[in-house]
């Protein structure tokens, strides 16, 4: 079988079977499309793989100037891809189970403080494009969604009559989120200029009616307009910090540990399967820790 054909085998076991996010499978398919690139140049059979072609891969994604980060991804893309194709026999061994991921010193989350949390919940909307945006700052920030969660949302989950619901994670998980009370309101809101504006538009794609979040076109709203909405705002407030749809799910996070909210609670909002996930936020809480501290211990106080 072509090593391309093999790939798409893949894919759609990691899409029907594994049940991947979009995202994961395009990182996967990117990662192992330019391996198999890799080999083809060096005229090296699949089938063949050596400990010595893996080492010489590694070498170049480091000579490349690849974080340890994206290298530790990407062996783990292609460790996974030869574990299916060893299944198979379509190669002799996984030759990347004996490459040691690079150890990385995880960068600490973005994240706003509450001060600007509260400028952003707090901007003019004058148009649809400007309601929407609101409606996407409030909905990520009180439901520490991922964005690929909330860009998948239809209408029939967002029941208007109730401070929660239900969304679908990684790997299909479904768990509960909350929203505020400003939320439901700005949603009803929303939710009424999304139907005038869809009418307008005429729009009769089910697809593109049922969506949630929509673009000012009407239709589905794709995830490079999301950046862009998020990099402008940050650019009109002058913030010198990175500000993404992951700042305000880092910001969630974030938010509930200061104020006293448990690892292991967090962990369940945010949809993490490992608790290991979720610790890095414990380091971005520090500085209130110190605040505690000072506050409450005898020592701190003098």
């Amino acid at each position: 079988m072509e090593n391309r054909e093999l790939l798409n085998f893949y894919i759609t076991v990691l899409r029907d079977i594994s049940r991947k996010s979009e995202n994961t499978i395009k990182a996967y398919k990117r990662d192992v499309k330019d391996f198999l690139s890799f080999i083809d140049k060096q005229n090296i059979n699949l089938y063949d793989l050596n400990i010595d072609n893996a080492i010489s891969y590694v070498e170049i994604l480091t000579h490349k100037g690849l974080k340890p980060k994206s290298i530790s991804r990407k062996i783990s893309s292609i460790r996974s891809f030869l574990h299916y194709c060893k299944k198979r026999e379509y190669v002799n061994k996984n030759v990347f189970k004996y490459i040691s991921q690079k150890e990385s010193s995880r960068d600490l989350p973005s994240f706003l403080s509450e001060e600007e949390v509260i400028q952003l919940l707090n901007i003019e909307t004058h148009d649809f494009a400007s309601l929407r945006n609101l409606m996407i700052y409030s909905f990520l920030y009180d439901t520490g969604c991922r964005i690929s969660e909330a860009l998948n949302l239809n209408e029939y989950d967002f029941p208007v009559n109730s401070l929660s619901l239900i969304v679908k994670g990684k790997g299909a998980k479904e768990r509960k989120v909350f929203i505020s009370e400003q939320t439901q309101t700005l949603a009803k809101e929303y939710l009424e200029e999304k139907k005038k504006l869809q009418i307008q538009k005429k729009i009769t794609i089910i697809k593109d009616l049922d969506k949630f979040f929509i673009s000012i076109s009407g239709k589905s709203l794709p995830i490079s307009t999301l950046e862009s909405i998020f990099y402008k705002q940050c650019k009109e407030f002058g913030w010198q910090k990175k500000f993404t749809p992951h700042t305000l799910r880092h910001s969630f996070a974030t938010h509930l540990l200061d104020n006293g909210a448990s690892l292991r609670m967090v962990q369940e909002l945010l949809g993490h399967s490992s608790l290991s996930t979720t610790q890095i936020y414990t380091h971005v809480s520090q500085k209130k820790m110190r605040e505690v501290y000072l506050d409450a211990h005898p020592h701190g106080r003098i």
